[in-house]
C-alpha cells in the first residue's frame, strides 16, 4: 500500500507539472512517514496542503496528514481529518 501511495504521488506530482521544490517537500515527507517521524511528517504535509491547488494532491496530503496524527495518538484531530476527507 505504502508503494501504491508513493507511485500515485509521483504520478501526480508528475503530471501537475508542480516545482522541484514541491516534489522535495513531498518526497521529505513520505520518507518522514515511513521512519515514523510523524510529527516531521505532518508539517510537511501541512505545508504542501496549504501550498497547492490541486484537488487531488490535497486530498492525498489530507489523508495523510490525518494518518500521522493517527500515528501521533492524537485520535480525535484524526478523525476530524478523516471526516473532512470523505465529505
Amino acid at each position: 500500500m505504502l508503494k501504491q501511495f508513493v507511485m500515485i504521488m509521483t504520478l501526480l506530482v508528475g503530471s501537475t507539472g508542480f516545482a522541484a521544490t514541491s516534489q522535495k517537500v513531498i518526497d521529505e515527507a513520505t520518507t518522514a512517514f515511513h521512519a515514523n517521524d510523524f510529527e516531521k511528517s505532518l508539517r510537511l504535509f501541512r505545508q504542501v496542503r496549504l501550498s497547492t491547488t490541486e484537488p487531488e494532491l490535497r486530498l492525498i496530503c489530507q489523508w495523510n496528514i490525518a494518518r500521522s496524527l493517527e500515528n501521533l495518538k492524537r485520535y480525535e484531530e484524526a478523525i476530524t481529518v478523516f471526516q473532512d476527507y470523505r465529505s
